[in-house]
C-alpha cells in the first residue's frame, strides 16, 4: 500500500466503512473496519471475561456478527456504539454459559488467566484477586471498568459508546469501585 492510499485510508471513517461494507459488501473496507478495532475489541472482551482465549473467541465472534448483520446497521449512525453493543453481548453471553456449565456440574470452567513465564509471583496475585473480586460484580460494573480502565476511554467516550449520560457514567464507575473497596478492600 502507497502512502497516498494509507492517508485515504485514514481518512474513512468507521461509518463510511460500515455503509461501503453494507450496502456492496465491499470486503476490503470490512478487512480495514477488523484492522482498525480488531485490538480495541480484544482488550475490551478480556477485561470482561478475564481469559485469552475466551476474549480471542468473543472479540472475533463480534466481528462475526458485524458481518452477519452488517444489513441491520443504519447508515449515518456511530459505529462504535453499534460495535460495542455486540461485543458486549458477545462477552456476556460467555459468561453466562459458563454459568450455566458450573450450575450443570460440569468441569469445563473458562480458566481465569496464565502467568507469564518471567511474572512476578505478589503482582500476579494482585491480579488474580482483582479479577477475582471484578468477577462478582454486576454486569455494568464489569463493564464500565473495563472500558475506563482497560481501554483507557474518557467519561465522555464511555458514555458515547454506552448511549448513556456522562453523568450515569460516573456515579456507575463510583459505585463499582465503591463494591470493590467494600468487598474486598480494594
Amino acid at each position: 500500500m502507497t502512502d497516498r492510499e494509507k492517508m485515504e485510508a485514514i481518512a474513512i471513517t468507521d461509518e463510511q466503512l460500515m455503509e461501503s461494507f453494507a450496502l456492496s459488501q465491499d470486503e476490503k473496507a470490512f478487512d480495514q473496519l477488523m484492522s482498525r478495532h480488531k485490538a480495541r475489541a480484544y482488550r475490551f472482551c478480556l477485561a470482561i471475561l478475564h481469559d485469552h482465549d475466551e476474549a480471542m473467541d468473543a472479540s472475533q465472534e463480534g466481528f462475526i456478527r458485524v458481518f452477519r448483520a452488517a444489513g441491520t446497521y443504519q447508515a449515518g449512525r456511530p459505529f462504535k456504539p453499534w460495535f460495542h453493543r455486540i461485543l458486549r453481548n458477545c462477552a456476556l453471553g460467555r459468561i453466562r454459559k459458563a454459568k450455566r456449565r458450573r450450575k450443570s456440574g460440569g468441569v469445563d470452567e473458562l480458566v481465569r488467566t496464565a502467568a507469564p513465564p518471567d511474572y512476578d509471583p505478589h503482582k500476579c496475585a494482585e491480579a488474580m484477586r482483582l479479577i477475582e473480586a471484578m468477577s462478582e460484580l454486576s454486569e455494568n460494573h464489569q463493564e464500565i471498568l473495563a472500558l475506563r480502565h482497560a481501554e483507557g476511554l474518557s467519561y465522555a467516550e464511555i458514555a458515547q459508546r454506552l448511549g448513556i449520560p456522562q453523568g450515569t457514567v460516573m456515579s456507575r464507575l463510583y459505585h463499582a469501585r465503591e463494591a470493590l473497596r467494600k468487598k474486598h478492600g480494594l
